[in-house]
């Protein structure tokens, strides 16, 4: 019974999950629609405005179904198409980009999901919410993905702290890909992924040929893009030449620049992930001292960053558990097992849980509590199936304690 402008505005919001005011005008070409929204609201026909200081409303479920039903029956399905992808970027512009997302996926909008991924990818990692994005790229089609290097470098990211060997794939295909086309920026952050891949999974053998690799690109691009791009270089090529190349002419070079970048200005993740290696590095060498000032340098990124990454989190438990037992600090080091094991609960990542179980066993030993050591080690003994060689050792070795 509505007249034909009102029918226009509900039909047309009625695929927007959340409906603010401004973009209900800008979506139907309507200059009343915030007003008679408003006036659904206020008289409660299944229209709810949400808190917030815009107005942003809300259709009752069975209201915006049918609702969406009708617009079906009115529009054609290019006309519906064009208008989730117009809601889409609207969306998108109000900073509502979760929905946007999900009407791009309903409007086959990928141009507009492929700027959104790639506009929101690095702060979403720093955030942790891995999975999140993970959702956002299974829905882009595989042909899309495969053409994109940024796509297939962020994906590779993305999958790396639940699939290393699949995010190996992914930022070999984007290097291969950034490497052809000469994007400098790509080559660099694709190299680095890749090694940062090898080192995650333990597999440092097959590093050799990358760190190789970088002599030849920096002489094909002898000028990092930027200083971030050059902190991601640097973690990579200083971690991998300290695990596998301790000998090599340029490591103290390497070392220096990371020593460097723990008291940069660069995102608080690269600091945390650096700061780790260079940590584990000093307890090799057995400078103690200098250990434990990077330490309290990275229990303050973490303790005043709430952009530090899970991985980046549970990364930095890991090392003050290592070295918490190190220098008998027993009580410290279960502590940090704790607080590391909880964070890869909450966020899903596991890709530390082994080793962090393991500095859990090497406490208690230490400390004389051997049933919560055997406790423990009875959760590291579900990687005797599935887990790396590396695991398996350290398992077996542990267990010989007992």
């Amino acid at each position: 019974k509505a007249d034909e402008g009102t029918q226009g505005i509900l039909l047309k919001t009625s695929f927007l999950p959340y409906v603010p005011s401004k973009v209900a005008v800008e979506l139907t070409g309507n200059a009343q629609a915030g007003t008679l929204l408003a006036a659904l609201s206020r008289n409660q026909f299944f229209t709810e405005q949400r808190p917030g200081p815009d107005p942003v409303y809300q259709y009752h479920l069975l209201f915006r179904a049918f609702l969406q039903t009708r617009a079906r029956q009115t529009y054609s399905v290019t006309e519906i198409r064009a208008l989730l992808r117009r809601a889409a970027e609207l969306l998108e512009t109000e900073g509502q980009v979760e929905d946007a997302v999900e009407l791009c996926g309903a409007s086959e909008a990928w141009d507009v999901l492929v700027r959104i991924i790639l506009s929101n990818a690095q702060s979403m990692m720093s955030q942790g919410r891995h999975r999140l994005l993970d959702v956002w790229f299974a829905g882009l089609p595989a042909a899309r993905l495969d053409q994109d290097p940024w796509l297939l470098y962020w994906r590779g990211m993305c999958r790396m702290p639940f699939v290393l060997a699949e995010s190996r794939e992914y930022l070999e295909k984007a290097f291969s890909l950034f490497r052809e086309r000469r994007d400098a920026s790509g080559v660099y952050l694709a190299w680095s992924g890749v090694v940062e891949s090898f080192i995650q999974e333990l597999d440092l053998s097959r590093m050799d040929p990358w760190i190789g690799l970088l002599e030849v690109l920096m002489k094909e691009y002898p000028a990092f893009p930027s200083p971030q791009i050059e902190g991601h270089v640097t973690t990579s090529m200083f971690i991998a030449l300290s695990m596998r190349m301790p000998w090599h002419p340029a490591f103290d070079i390497w070392r220096d620049k990371a020593v460097a970048l723990l008291d940069s200005g660069f995102e608080a993740t690269l600091r945390m992930l650096c700061g780790f290696y260079l940590l584990i590095h000093l307890l090799v060498v057995g400078d103690v001292a200098l250990c434990e000032r990077v330490m309290s340098r990275m229990r303050v990124i973490i303790g005043s960053n709430k952009n530090v990454s899970p991985l980046a989190y549970i990364t930095a438990k890991f090392g003050d558990a290592w070295l918490a037992w190190q220098t008998r600090s027993y009580e410290r080091a279960l502590k940090a097992m704790n607080e590391g094991l909880q964070k890869s609960s909450d966020s899903g990542v596991h890709r530390w849980d082994y080793l962090l179980l393991m500095m859990g066993v090497l406490a208690s030993l230490l400390s004389g509590d051997v049933h919560t050591s055997r406790e423990l080690l009875g959760k590291m003994s579900l990687a005797l199936e599935y887990g790396r060689p590396l695991d398996k050792f350290y398992y077996y070795w542990l267990a010989s304690w007992h």
